[in-house]
């Protein structure tokens, strides 16, 4: 008798979906004083069962996010670069959803402004946030 370990099945981008649930539990980890000890704010279970929503396609987070308004827009960008530089498997490099979120509010015409550029920069190693990898 063999004896293995069992993997939860990942979802592919495909089929993934971010639903108004995860979006609400991403957006009420958005104040001050969670994000600065975001990791020991979220039990490590569900800092695995999400983090498969970092690699999902930009239309993805796209049409998930349409009903939201800019400023929860600015959240979720706060909390997915905090999140990606402290939990552990959120690291998304070039398909972060931060560039995403980005790209929606300039189609919206209303861009980050310098104050949240700097934050970014400032609150993230990724190299590729907010704008994405240069063509």
């Amino acid at each position: 008798m063999a004896i293995g370990s069992w993997e939860p099945e990942q979802k592919t981008t495909a089929e993934a979906k971010i639903d108004i649930d995860i979006l609400n539990e991403l957006l009420s980890w958005s104040s001050d004083d969670q994000l600065s000890s975001l990791e020991s704010h979220i039990a490590l279970q569900q800092q695995r069962d999400l983090a498969y929503i970092m690699k999902l396609d930009a239309s993805n987070w796209q049409n998930s996010v349409d009903d939201l308004n800019e400023n929860e827009l600015i959240c979720l960008i706060r909390v997915l670069t905090v999140a990606e530089e402290k939990l552990e498997g959120w690291q998304a490099g070039e398909k972060s959803p931060v560039i995403a979120l980005n790209k929606l509010l300039r189609r919206r015409g209303t861009p980050l402004n310098k104050e949240m550029l700097n934050w970014i920069k400032a609150n993230s190693s990724n190299r590729f946030l907010p704008n994405g990898p240069l063509l």
